[in-house]
């Protein structure tokens, strides 16, 4: 009921909008009926009431966009902080101690590799950054070398 909330605003907001337009098509009708003195206001209802249910959709489905972007940042920082927590409290090797081997700082996965396309191989989610912007794609170990790809921590 409550999963992917950010996609259920939008969809509200765009219900909410074709209930509005349509409501104010049908009053600024029903005014216009009335009386033959009333056409230009019922002309005006419809449209003005119809173009401002438009514009508070956009409130609406704005504040949705940004509950499922918030979803997407929230769930990757998730496990980044899984990641860098279990570095923090790793102690071995201070205090004069054997030092331990290095982590991986990225988990390996079975999945298709969104580059290449290869299904039911380890891929890595990387950080690829170009021209175009930082981009996060699940990767194999072909495809980073060939695009210089850094796993994401």
């Amino acid at each position: 009921m409550f999963d992917n909330i950010g996609n259920k605003i939008k969809t509200l907001s765009k219900l909410l909008c074709y209930v509005g337009m349509a409501v104010c098509i049908i009053a600024g009708i029903v005014v216009a009926t009335i009386d033959e003195d009333l056409i230009l206001i019922g002309v005006l209802v419809a449209a003005v009431g119809s173009a401002l249910s438009w514009v508070n959709s956009f409130l609406l489905y704005g504040f949705g966009q940004l509950v499922e972007n918030s979803d997407i940042i929230a769930n990757r920082e998730r496990y980044t902080y899984k990641e860098s927590a279990e570095k923090a409290f790793d102690f071995s090797g201070r205090f004069g101690t054997q030092k331990a081997e290095p982590k991986s700082t990225a988990k390996l996965k079975m999945l298709k590799c969104d580059i290449c396309g290869v299904e039911n191989t380890d891929v890595v989610e990387c950080t690829i950054v170009d021209d175009m912007g930082t981009r996060y794609r699940n990767m194999c170990a072909n495809c980073q070398t060939q695009y210089g790809a850094t796993p994401s921590i």
